[in-house]
């Protein structure tokens, strides 16, 4: 069953997308290691929970947030 990309969706993937375009300022590893960590974290555990609400949406945040883990 396919699912239609509400205002949720769509918040949610403009935030992953900033995620990915900072880590270049935000990290000192490749964009490989950054994905293959970020794939792993519990910040894209709680994005693929599809709930904004149980996110900042800073993106500084889920950086640190990701690199205390």
């Amino acid at each position: 069953m396919k699912k239609e990309l509400d205002y949720e969706g769509i918040t949610l993937a403009t935030y992953q997308a900033r995620l990915f375009e900072e880590s270049l300022a935000f990290t000192q590893s490749s964009s490989p290691v950054f994905i293959r960590r970020a794939m792993k974290s519990n910040l894209f555990e709680r994005l693929d929970e599809g709930n904004s609400a149980l996110l900042s949406l800073e993106t500084k945040e889920g950086f640190e947030g990701r690199e205390n883990e």
